[in-house]
Parts: C-alpha cells; sequence; structure tokens
C-alpha cells in the first residue's frame, strides 16, 4: 500500500493502481488500537485523487466510482483507529485544507473528517482553539457545518462545542474592536452566534405527557396516603368524595353489568362450545388436510423452481448490500449537502421577495375589501330601493318561516327519537330471535342424536 497510493496521481499508473488496492483492501485486516495504517501524506493524495476536479480520474467515471467505492475503506485505515494521536495529527492538517473554493464534494468530506477526528479526541478541541487565529476561514466553514448538522450531533460533543465558542467569542472581541478586521471574522462570529442560538433554544424540560404523568402519580400516592391514614376505604376521605360525585356507584354498577355480561356469556360458551366444535371439526378437518397436502406440493414445487434464482440472489445480494454500504453514504452526504446548498442560495431570495409579497397584500388587502364592502352595500340600498315592498314583503315570510321551524323543532326530535327508540327495540328482538333459533337448533340434533341412539339399541336387542 505505501507504494501503490502515491502512484494513484500518475495517469499512466492508476487503473493499474486502483485495481491492486481493490484487491489489497478484499483481504486487509481490521484497524487496531496501535495507530493508522495510513499515512496523512497517502491518505491526502487519495482524498485528492478521489474528489479533487484536476485529479487522473476527472475524465474515466468508471475509475472513479471505483475510487469513491476504495475511499471509505482507506478513511477506515487512516482515521478510523481508536488511537488518540492519529486524530491529533490529522485534524491540523485537515483544518489547514479547508477552503470554500474547494468542489463541495471535497468540503464535504473534508468537514466530515474534521468533525470524525473531534468525536474522538478531545484534545483537537484544544488544537482547533489555539490555531483559531490563523484558521478563520476554515473555523467559520466548519462552524456552519456543525450548525447544520445540528441533530445528528451527540450531547456531549455539543457541551465541548460550546466551551470552545466561548474562547473564539473571548478572541473575537478584541479583534472585532480593531479597525482591521481579518478575512473570515464575520462568518466566525455569525457562525459562533448560532451555536449560542442553539444553546439557549435547547429543549426544556417541560412537557404535557410528563405533566399528566406527575399529577396521576400525585392522584395514586394521595389516595394511598388517605386510605392508610383512615385504616380502610370506607373511612377515607376519597370514599366520601367517590360518594358524593356518584363515582362509587357507576363503578358498582357498571362492575355489576360487566360480571353478568361475563357470566351470561361463560354459560352460553360452555353450554354449546361442545357441539358446535364437534360440528365443526367434522368439516373442517377434512378441508383442512386436502389444503395442507396441496400446500405441501405447491410449496415443493415452488422451492424446486425458484432454487436457481435463489442461488442467484445469494451470490448478488451481499455484493449489492456491501456496496450500498461503501458507496451510499458517500452519494447521500454529496445530495444532502447539494440541497443544503441550493437552500442556502435560494431561500433569502425567496424569502426576501416573499416579505415584498406580504408587505404589499397587507397594504393593499384591506382597502380593496373596503371598497368591496362599500360597493356591495351601495348595489344592495339600489337593489332594494328598486321593489322595497316585494323585498319587505320577502324578509318577513323569511322571519315567519324561521319561527315556524323553531315552533316544530321540539316535535320533529320527539317523532325522530321515538322512530329510533323502535329501531332500537327491533334490532333487540331480533339478535334474541336469532340466539334463541341457535339454541333451539343445537337441542334439536341433540334430540335427532339420542332418538338414533335408542332406535339403534332397540333394533339390536329384538333379534335376541
Amino acid at each position: 500500500m505505501a507504494v501503490m497510493l502515491p502512484q494513484l496521481s500518475v495517469k499512466q499508473l492508476t487503473k493499474y493502481s486502483i485495481s491492486y488496492l481493490e484487491n489489497l483492501l478484499s483481504t486487509c485486516k481490521p484497524v487496531s488500537n496501535h495507530g493508522a495504517l495510513v499515512q496523512p501524506r497517502e491518505f491526502f493524495a487519495v482524498m485528492e485523487v478521489a474528489f479533487s476536479p484536476t485529479s487522473p480520474l476527472a475524465g474515466n467515471p468508471s475509475l472513479q466510482r471505483k475510487m469513491l467505492s476504495l475511499y471509505p475503506k482507506i478513511k477506515k485505515l487512516s482515521l478510523g483507529s481508536e488511537s488518540r494521536p492519529v486524530s491529533r495529527m490529522y485534524f491540523p492538517a485537515l483544518l489547514g485544507r479547508l477552503n470554500s473554493e474547494l468542489p463541495l464534494e471535497y468540503q464535504t468530506e473534508v468537514l466530515s473528517c474534521l468533525v470524525m477526528c473531534l468525536k474522538k479526541d478531545e484534545d483537537c478541541f484544544t488544537k482547533w482553539e489555539n490555531s483559531y487565529l490563523a484558521t478563520l476561514q476554515q473555523s467559520g466553514l466548519l462552524l456552519n457545518h456543525l450548525v447544520n448538522t445540528w441533530n445528528s450531533l451527540s450531547a456531549g460533543f455539543k457541551s465541548k462545542l460550546f466551551n470552545t465558542v466561548d474562547v473564539f467569542q473571548s478572541k473575537n472581541n478584541p479583534l472585532l474592536e480593531n479597525s482591521k478586521i481579518k478575512a473570515g471574522l464575520d462568518s466566525c462570529v455569525k457562525a459562533c452566534q448560532a451555536v449560542k442560538e442553539k444553546k439557549a433554544s435547547r429543549s426544556s424540560f417541560f412537557s404535557f405527557g410528563k405533566l399528566f404523568k406527575l399529577i396521576l402519580l400525585l392522584l395514586v400516592a394521595a389516595i394511598a396516603v388517605d386510605v392508610y391514614k383512615h385504616k380502610g376505604y370506607k373511612a377515607s376521605k376519597t370514599a366520601q368524595i367517590a360518594k358524593e360525585y356518584g363515582i362509587e356507584q357507576a363503578a358498582v354498577t357498571g362492575y355489576g353489568h360487566v360480571k353478568d355480561g361475563f357470566n351470561v356469556a361463560n354459560s352460553w360458551v360452555q353450554t354449546n362450545y361442545p357441539t358446535y366444535y364437534s360440528k365443526f371439526r367434522e368439516r373442517a378437518d377434512p378441508a383442512a388436510e386436502f389444503v395442507w397436502q396441496k400446500l405441501t406440493i405447491a410449496g415443493a414445487f415452488i422451492a424446486e423452481t425458484t432454487k436457481p434464482a435463489r442461488d442467484y440472489l445469494n451470490v448478488k445480494i451481499p455484493q449489492l448490500l456491501e456496496k450500498i454500504e461503501t458507496e451510499g453514504p458517500v452519494y447521500l452526504g454529496i445530495v444532502r449537502d447539494h440541497l443544503q446548498h441550493f437552500w442556502d442560495t435560494w431561500w433569502p431570495v425567496v424569502r426576501k421577495y416573499l416579505v415584498i409579497i406580504w408587505e404589499y397584500l397587507s397594504e393593499n388587502v384591506p382597502v380593496l375589501l373596503a371598497k368591496a364592502q362599500e360597493l356591495l352595500t351601495n348595489l344592495g340600498y339600489k337593489i332594494y330601493e328598486l321593489a322595497p315592498d316585494f323585498f319587505s314583503a320577502v324578509a318577513s315570510w323569511f322571519a315567519k318561516l324561521g319561527e315556524k321551524i323553531v315552533e316544530k323543532l321540539p316535535d320533529v326530535l320527539a317523532v325522530i327519537q321515538e322512530y329510533a327508540i323502535i329501531a332500537v327495540n327491533l334490532a333487540v328482538n331480533l339478535i334474541h330471535s336469532a340466539v334463541e333459533w341457535v339454541q333451539n337448533m343445537a337441542g334439536s340434533a341433540e334430540v335427532q342424536d339420542t332418538v338414533h341412539q335408542k332406535s339403534t339399541m332397540a333394533g339390536s336387542s329384538k333379534p335376541q
């Protein structure tokens, strides 16, 4: 690997180098905790070849895709080590490499590597604080990236970032007082302010769900203490309140209805279950056996027919999943950054015009509504003046109609209620009739079986 990685920048050897790296990485063991297997100079060469528009792969999309698929493995060999000195060694070089003029994919990858170093080693925050004044432009880009990906950061990482931003702001104040402002200072000040706003707007502890649980817990605790204090439920204040407001009576009545319904259902099941179950088994067992035989034949046929396709999928699906695992994050990051770039570029413009449209509408719509109201009022008066007697008669007719509706409405509601009660009673009677019919059918079947058994026994006893 130490020989082949530098050869990636040589256009004539690029194809051979990528093929060799592909074979080598497929047999490479996981990274140990002793350090990085790929040194920073070699890793930056790989990053340049994979993402730079001036790389030897720029005119060869197939080789570029293959290199992008190998890049996550090389990145793991470089930054994937849990050894802290590795992150400290990479962080300053990555921060110096960050530039707003880099292509979006390249810039996003450098930012993700910087975030990875910060997550792995707390001392990277110290190195960042020490080099802040010399890397204002790079720090502004990194801070803005952290703000844009705020929801994916852990609570511990955010706490360390808050402390670092405090240090940055203490260094920004003297620079703002000077007449000579360094390049990138404005971006850093805005990004630090955005981080401070994130800190101020962190979600509070309060929520309605927690409040409801707290009230319920306090209520249960109060009832338990009340019952324990009065040595029983009957003498407690809880019982008095429940009786006063009818809660206890409603609970007892509801429990009685539920118990009666359960007893009725249980007695019906105990009486009729054996009969219906035996009849069901007589008809269902042959059908179930037939269906099971056919399903067994169909399953064997499907297994034999689909065996070549299943063998093919067993080979191809792991390859496809591995490709998605290696290349998916890269392309998802590219799409996400493009969308974020589009949002950051066009949303301020759209928002500006939306504000202008809103101000225009706020200023002119009330005037237009007032004019329309005035015109409609005048039109109504003009129409009314054409035939005042006619419109007065129409108004009085509508008034009388409303009075009649109000007068007849209770009678209509009473009739509707009466018909509803009749319909409910009919439905209840129909259900009772259906239950009695099923019970009679079951009883007649038992009687027929008993008569048949007696006749059989009588016929068998006559020859004797």
